[in-house]
Parts: C-alpha cells; structure tokens; sequence
C-alpha cells in the first residue's frame, strides 16, 4: 500500500472477495469480483469505520506526532494571503473551542476544508450556493451479530439490507459476522410526506447513537 498501511488494515479489515446482489429469498441477481479478485493491483477490504479511523489516527500520530491532532475546535473562517514580503503564501484559521467557547487562529501553508457536511470552508468560498438540498429521506443503520456465510469474504446486498463480515484476525473482541441493515424513512420534515418509526427491528440490533 502506498501509505504503508496495508499489514495493518489486513489486521482489521477482510479483503472482500465479491459482492453479491440477491432477491429477498436469497437468489443471487449479479456477482461481482471485487479488489484483486477483479484483477485490480490492491485489495478491497471490508472493515469497520471506527476501527479504519483509529487506525489512520494512530498512523498520523506516529509519524507527525502526538500533538498533530487537536479534536474539539471548529473551523469558523479563514483569511488567505499570497507571497510577499511579509512570508510566503499561506492561510490564516479562525477556529472555536467547543468545550471552552474560546477563540484562536492558526497559520499553515494550505487548508484542506474537509469540515463536515455543514462545512465552512465551502460556505466562505461558495456564498452564494444557499442551503443543501435534502430530499427528505433519513437512513436509520443497526448492527446484529451472526453466523459466518458463504466463504466468508463476501459482501451481499439483498433488497434493501447490507451483509458484511467483517475481520475477526487480530481483534478478538468482534464477533463471527456482523450484519448491517439500512432502513430508508421519508423524515416528518420531509416535503415529501410523513411516516412513523421503522416496523420491526431486527433481532440483536444495536440502535444507531445520538
């Protein structure tokens, strides 16, 4: 892997073999290869996001230093300025404690505006694009453990449900296979229309937080 990280996301990932697309009683519709198994130089892995982000965390504190990631501050505007007497070109943040309200800035040579769906960053370079657009619709995801399928590598997509199996080298802690199930609900503040909470709940599932 090109950042040096494929040892370690072997660990916690499973290199997804195919991804299946079945009706609801199982019938398989289309089978793709996926990853190296499609001929691709690098492997496609399944993994979980949490474990994929902690990962990236440790690796960037590794190499840049503990103190390279400062969690709890939002971005708020920034100020651009070109080379000159005064220095080279860079950027200047204005960034906010959420924990103390307090308020600092913060120089480097570039920004990268990835700051969220509400981002600031686009707002200050695109004012006039106006709210995003929603189309009402609100996923509600949950997790159930369960038995290993098929080789164990692959992915399938029935009807509306996602099956995964994530790894379990290396992380003792996870079960045998996890299944996702996605719900899409028009939200009651949908324009679209209006409808209650999910009819059943798949057993074992654990509700998504906030």
């Amino acid at each position: 892997m090109k950042l040096g990280l494929g040892d370690e996301l072997a660990e916690v990932g499973v290199p997804t073999g195919s991804m299946n697309f079945t009706d609801r009683f199982g019938g398989t519709i289309l089978s793709l290869p996926r990853g190296r198994f499609a001929g691709y130089n690098w492997p496609q892995y399944s993994v979980h996001r949490g474990e994929l982000q902690m990962l990236l965390l440790s690796a960037v504190r590794g190499r840049l230093g503990a103190g390279a990631v400062r969690t709890g501050l939002r971005l708020e505007d920034f100020e651009q300025y070109e080379a000159g007497p005064a220095g080279p070109a860079g950027v200047t943040v204005s960034l906010r404690d959420v924990r103390t309200g307090g308020h600092l800035k913060e120089t480097a040579g570039v920004l990268v505006g990835a700051d969220g769906i509400h981002s600031a960053v686009r707002a200050r370079l695109h004012p006039g694009d106006g709210p995003l657009l929603w189309n009402g619709i609100r996923m509600w995801r949950g997790t159930a453990e369960g038995d290993p399928f098929l080789d164990g590598t692959t992915m399938i997509v029935a009807r509306r449900a996602k099956r995964r199996r994530p790894a379990t080298r290396g992380s003792r802690h996870r079960p045998p296979a996890v299944t996702t199930r996605s719900h899409a609900v028009p939200s009651p503040r949908s324009p679209v229309t209006r409808a209650g909470p999910p009819r059943r709940r798949l057993p074992g599932a654990v509700p998504p937080a906030g």
